[in-house]
């Protein structure tokens, strides 16, 4: 058999009787295979059958015609290194200011991968393992063949090799890594001529800034890395469809993919964070022992190192312990307040939420495996979580909060809910309940929370539910009834020998307990007046970390300046600054002014750096890590962030003293780590941007110690200090800090109009009557009504607690309404006339009409064109009013345009859009047609715009439709200019200093504001839009319209003017659109605000009762207002510019947004407003491109500018688009066309420089860095409040003059004080 397979006769026999072809057999034995042993070899098993033939059989022959179709397989197309070349010089030359470098240039392998789908018409998604580049295919180190087979299969033909891969990273930042391979594809499809290079770049752009959005909603993140991929595959898979089932050019693909079809936003749309239902199924390991708190020290934490399943870090942060231990309030804490303890996979759970706040089955298993007995404190804090997670499901009680586990009630069998999803949490309470009553026999417990519960008793033994008794081994023991109670229930049993074993003592602070349906006690006083006078506001000295000898307060008192008592831990607890009701004391404090200077020197003992030398105590921070060392165990930590913590309170217990315009003062020693960390350098430069170095010695002193004092201003004298404080020898206590305020506060009256919202013969400050009061009759019986039963106090009371409903009823309503109409003089038979509501809108337009004309108001007018619908105003004049000043311009009559389709806002979220076009057309306020002819046929005029979808922060989505591409907002002129006001008016309105009487702020919002004013039937048509096939007309005016802010602003307007007049004590208000803004003092409060509520109530005014607020301090208008110290704040979450400041360039619409933003926050903060002017110059300064351009591109351009080098018509070319300017050609600055003519054409190519307007990128200069980076520091190193009480007005005569020469210049003059104290100045600088 041997001599058989060696035998080149027999191969040749065997083939010819096998039926080979004779192709096959001659290609056989040119590669050498005379016989069956040589194939044997080659061919170890049939899976290389495939592999052989084309190595051996087609590569070997150039006829095989004779071979059947099916036993060959057609060689994949392939590029020569040749092609290549030419596919790199054609590039170069359709895209000149493109350079492939070796780290950009696609590989040859995807070269071929790309080609092929080309060719195909069938360009599907290739992974990203095939995305190689010139430069690993250049380094990629290929194996020599270890088998024969590879080596026979090598040495036959040129088989195209193992294709190249590469390693796909699995995490790190998201945008360069979709650059890269992304843009390799794209690059790609170019080079093979597939499409053009700018509409890939574009899909590109696109695609990376939709992929690293940022959520706007902190419950949502941004795609992964995975997902990102995932997209991509989604976005190209499209692109393949539309080629092959619909024909479509790759190009049409693309554009279709990334513009219109929802998809690709789809697969990159945010993601909702894990929600707890998520972590419940995730295996907590070993839960720390932290959260169990032992009886008799809630807040002692029972371990003395860190847990095993908490992380040292989240992306990089350490985890704040305070928060986790329920101390920390602080929303700017440096340290990171997200859950860390670790699950199943070892990644922390990062969600906003503390480690505390685990699920109850987490929570009761903590406890169990404690060893602890059960405590009243445990169960309170698991009864929290049992009430959020596992509601009760027998709706026994009407109201309140209950949850109920054991047996069923007789007739319904089974367990109940709880007892089968949270059997631990059962357990636990199990045992506590036998542990505190160990002889009682029970099948079921229920725990309730705000209500009071009926009598109860075993259901095993009795039938029904409610009974007097319980029933125990034949006793009968009588049920106990829970009544209300500001705190915990301890029932006792009859029959028991005392009650029940466990006391109060145990409950922590901050739990759940049984709250008091009362309402707040308000003492109604009518107030007597303002007084005329001011006098002035109590300045003390505030000494932080005094130490026990407190020697800077001596020395205060040492020349006669009131102070407060030293404040330092060793003094006393109440003195600690880690604490937070004594932090907030001395914010307060520092907020109401009573501060005039303050001096800390915060604890350094964890800071120093001599701890780092040999020999000394461990540290827990080093310069490197300034936060805490990564190996520091739980004391450690505790120990790092404590420290830290003190001096970010002494900083900004500083700032706001220094916002009050008084004098700080910080010390620490030179070797303190704390002037290394970003804060305090940061809050140096804001606040204290002086330091005075003193040595020890230079007091007598014989130590080796130097201190650096920080002062706000150079060349400090101690003495003046004095300047800041009341002279005197008071010494006060912290704690009766507002004794010092006086009683009543003091006004000026402002000297101009307060910008209210409601026009010009409106203003704000209603400290006196500023009209006539022709509503006193009105305000005296609603009035009455209110005090009657405490009306006014239920009232204020459901305000307070933001309530789902209108806090009266009809029936409540309906005497007020009596009282209008009778002091209205409205008859009896038309008064259902005059109540009557016009359909289409809420508003009871007659009854406002009356009181418009009650208190003789231009406005009444209105309410006719309110009934019958407003015009838009396109091609039909709107009467002006003479509330509101009026505009000069005329309107721009553009073509009206219909324009059908949405936005992408809209069109990426087509269920909630959907959703929202259902409840608006259930609400009358748009109406839907069949086609777009159908509108045309009932409407003489038709504009079509696009629809929108607006998605913010902590409010509802709504629609908004945009008129401006239709032409309408162009065409649409209003006669009058609205008015609106600022945080600067409300500063207007404050007093000279705080005051012991409280003020409230009570805000109330407008729901659907636009939507309560019809549109007249002929301009209907003119707000159409469209969205996915359907076709709508707005009925009543909607978000976005210019003419939605003109009459709602008028209505507002008109409702604002009625309010003052029904009020008419003492009081402000403001109006912003729809959110409504009053300020009374708490005792006439609940009177004043009745009235208000009630009017809107009346008038029919739609109020979103979810988002009133009643408090001292109120977010309005993204600003923090307080009338307790009169200050406003910035909230946290207007702060930051590391996305700016991250890159050398940033977004165009980015940049704009934050100079919108940083505008917006010097409203207040005049001072700020020269550090903007580098962001402008930023703004302004267009990125340039320089481009090689050939002869004929360069005549193109020139016969497409204007005289200023603008380009006024298409050129054909990407790099020079309607709008740009040619600023530079080769080295020469052009300004005019002559210069560019008068160019000469030396070689191939010429270089020009061009700006475009439409450029997406700005680069930010150095000065603008600097700008931002002064931003930065005053926004994140301080509080950043403002405090708006005025200053003392002073009559003070003064006259100054300059001078100035070659050598210098001076300035002199004089001040007349009003005592008549004159004083003279000059002052001269001579050139040096």
């Amino acid at each position: 058999m041997a001599v058989r397979v060696d035998d080149t006769v027999f191969l040749d026999s065997s083939l010819v009787a096998w039926g080979v072809p004779e192709t096959v057999r001659q290609a056989l034995a040119a590669k050498g295979f005379t016989t069956m042993s040589l194939i044997a070899h080659a061919l170890p098993s049939s899976d290389h059958l495939e592999s052989f033939e084309c190595s051996a059989v087609v590569s070997g022959t150039s006829s095989l015609s004779g071979i059947p179709s099916s036993a060959l397989t057609v060689p994949k197309p392939k590029l020569c290194a040749g092609d290549v070349t030419k596919m790199v010089t054609d590039f170069t030359a359709k895209y000149p200011s493109e350079f492939l470098r070796p780290e950009t240039m696609p590989s040859l392998s995807l070269l071929i991968r790309v080609k092929e789908g080309l060719d195909a018409r069938n360009l599907g998604w290739i992974p990203w393992r095939f995305r190689t580049t010139e430069h690993e295919e250049a380094v990629v180190v290929r194996r020599k063949p270890r088998t024969d087979v590879a080596l026979l299969t090598s040495l036959l033909a040129a088989q195209d090799p193992d294709p190249l891969e590469t390693s796909v990273p699995s995490g790190g930042p998201l945008e360069p890594t979709l650059r890269r391979f992304i843009g390799l594809l794209c690059t790609s499809i170019a080079l093979l001529d597939g499409m053009h290079l700018l509409p890939l770049r574009k899909m590109l752009e696109r695609f990376v800034s939709t992929a690293t959005a940022v959520p706007e909603d902190r419950s949502l993140r941004g795609p992964l890395l995975n997902e990102a991929i995932e997209a991509d595959r989604t976005f190209w898979s499209g692109v393949a469809l539309l080629q092959t089932e619909h024909g479509w050019s790759l190009a049409d693909s693309v554009a279709e993919m990334t513009y219109i079809r929802p998809d690709l936003f789809a697969a990159l749309a945010p993601r909702v964070r894990a929600s707890s239902s998520e972590n419940a199924k995730r295996k907590i390991i070993s839960p720390p022992m932290p959260l169990v708190v032992l009886a008799g020290s809630p807040s002692k934490v029972s371990v003395a190192s860190w847990p095993e399943s908490w992380a040292k870090t989240i992306d990089g942060v350490g985890p704040c312990i305070r928060f986790h231990t329920g101390k920390c309030r602080n929303a700017k804490c440096r340290f990171s307040h997200r859950c860390p303890i670790l699950n199943a996979a070892g990644v922390p759970c990062g969600q906003n939420h503390s480690a505390q706040d685990l699920l109850a089955e987490d929570f009761a298993d903590a406890c169990i495996n404690s060893g602890v007995a059960p405590t009243c404190a445990m169960i309170l804090r698991l009864a929290d979580r049992l009430l959020s997670e596992a509601p009760d499901l027998d709706d026994r009680f009407a109201s309140g909060k209950s949850v109920s586990a054991g047996l069923h009630q007789k007739g319904s069998g089974g367990l109940r809910k709880v007892s089968s999803s949270h059997p631990t949490s059962v357990r636990l309470i199990n045992q506590f309940v036998s542990h505190v009553a160990p002889d009682h026999v029970f099948s079921s417990f229920v725990i309730i929370d705000g209500v009071e519960s009926p009598a109860h008793r075993e259901l095993l033994i009795a039938d029904d539910l409610g009974a007097q008794f319980l029933e125990d081994e034949g006793c009968q023991i009588p049920a106990v009834a829970m009544p209300d109670s500001p705190q915990p229930v301890v029932a006792r049993n009859a029959s028991a020998d005392g009650s029940v074993p466990y006391g109060l003592g145990e409950v922590p602070d901050g739990c759940n307990t049984l709250l008091s349906a009362q309402g707040p006690s308000v003492e109604l006083s009518v107030p007597s007046d303002f007084p005329p006078q001011a006098s002035s506001q109590p300045r003390f000295f505030l000494d932080l970390f005094a130490g026990a000898a407190h020697p800077v307060s001596s020395a205060v008192a040492a020349i006669s300046g009131d102070r407060f008592e030293a404040v330092d831990l060793i003094h006393g607890p109440q003195f600690d600054l880690l604490n937070d009701d004594t932090f907030a004391l001395l914010c307060a404090m520092a907020d109401h002014g009573v501060i005039g200077a303050a001096m800390a020197a915060p604890i350094c003992g964890e800071h120093t750096i001599l701890k780092l030398r040999p020999g000394g105590p461990p540290a827990v921070r080093t310069p490197k890590f300034l936060d805490g060392l990564p190996t520091n165990n739980w004391d450690q930590a505790v120990r790092a962030q404590n420290s830290a913590l003190l001096h970010d309170r002494t900083r900004e217990i500083l700032s706001r003293v220094s916002a009050g315009h008084g004098l700080v003062l910080l010390e620490n020693p030179v070797t303190s780590m704390t002037f290394q960390d970003p804060l305090m350098q940061s809050w140096m430069l804001a606040e204290a941007p002086f330091a005075a170095q003193v040595a020890a010695c230079q007091f007598g002193l014989s130590w080796y110690k130097r201190f650096l004092n920080l002062p706000p201003v150079a060349n400090m004298v101690p003495l003046r200090i004095i300047r800041f404080l009341d002279c005197g020898t008071r010494l006060d206590s912290t704690s009766d800090w507002r004794c010092l305020l006086h009683p009543s506060p003091c006004w000026h009256l402002p000297a101009v109009r307060v910008e209210d919202g409601a026009g010009l013969h409106s203003t704000a400050a209603w400290l006196q009557p500023q009209a006539p009061d022709r509503l006193a009759q009105l305000r005296e019986r609603w009035s009455r009504r209110l005090f009657e039963d405490k009306l006014c106090l239920r009232l204020a009371y459901s305000l307070q607690s933001s309530p789902d409903q209108p806090p009266l009823s009809e029936s409540d309503l309906d005497p007020f309404v009596q009282d209008a109409l009778d002091v209205l003089g409205v008859s009896t038979s038309d008064r259902s006339a005059v109540l009557s509501i016009t359909p289409g809108q809420p508003l009871r337009l007659h009854l406002l009409q009356a009181l418009l004309e009650c208190l003789g108001d231009s406005e009444a007018a209105m309410c006719e064109d309110l009934r019958t619908g407003v015009r838009v105003g396109v091609g039909v004049d709107i009467t002006p009013s003479d509330h509101w000043p009026s505009r000069d311009w005329a309107p721009v009559i553009p073509d009206l345009q219909v324009c059908e389709g949405s936005w992408l806002s809209a069109s990426s979220h087509p269920s909630q859009v959907n959703e929202l076009l259902a409840e608006e057309l259930a609400a009358g306020w748009i109406e839907e047609f069949s086609s777009l002819e159908d509108i045309r046929t009932r409407y003489p005029t038709v504009a079509c715009g696009r629809l929108g979808l607006v998605l913010a922060e902590g409010r509802s989505p709504r629609l908004v439709v945009d008129s401006s591409i239709s032409g309408v907002t162009e065409a649409c002129f209003i006669p009058n200019r609205m008015l609106l006001p600022r945080v600067a008016d409300i500063a207007l309105c404050a007093p000279v200093q705080c005051v012991q009487e409280d003020w409230v702020l009570v805000s109330l919002d407008v729901r659907k504001a636009h939507r309560l004013v019809l549109i007249h039937p002929d301009d209907q048509g003119l707000l159409c839009f469209s969205f996915e096939g359907r076709f709508f007309v707005s009925k009543t005016l909607n978000f976005g319209a210019r003419a939605s802010a003109f009459w709602w602003g008028r209505l507002a307007g008109a409702l604002m003017r009625i309010t003052h007049s029904l009020i008419f004590l003492p009081h402000f208000l403001w109006d912003y659109v729809d959110d409504f803004l009053g300020a009374f003092r708490k005792a006439t409060a609940p009177l004043q605000v009745g009235l208000w509520v009630v009017l809107f109530l009346v008038l029919r005014v739609p109020i979103s009762w979810r988002k009133c607020a009643w408090n001292s301090r109120v977010k309005w208008i993204g600003w923090d207002i307080c009338v307790s110290s009169w200050t406003v704040s910035l909230p946290a979450d207007k702060q930051g510019l590391d996305e700016v400041l991250s890159a050398p360039k940033t977004k165009l619409k980015t940049l704009e947004s934050l100079i919108g933003r940083l505008l917006w926050v010097s409203g207040l903060w005049k001072c700020l407003r020269p550090l903007l002017s580098p962001l402008y110059a930023a703004l302004q300064a267009i990125p340039a491109s320089c481009v090689a351009v050939s002869p004929a591109l360069w005549q193109a351009i020139l016969d497409a500018v204007d005289d200023h080098c603008v380009i006024r018509s298409d050129v054909s070319h990407a790099s020079f688009p309607i709008g740009s300017r040619v600023i530079r050609v080769a080295n020469t600055a052009t300004h005019t066309k002559a210069h560019l003519v008068r160019m000469v054409f030396q070689h191939r190519r010429l270089w020009v420089t061009v700006q475009s307007t439409d450029h997406p990128f700005r680069e930010i200069s150095s000065p603008a860095r600097d700008a931002l980076a002064a931003w930065r520091a005053i926004l994140e190193a301080s509080p950043l409040s403002f405090v708006i009480r005025q200053p003392i007005h002073l009559s003070v005569l003064a006259e100054a003059d300059a001078c100035a020469s070659e050598k210098g210049c001076g300035l002199g003059g004089h001040v007349c004080w009003p005592p008549g104290r004159q004083v003279w100045f000059s002052l001269y600088f001579m050139l040096a």
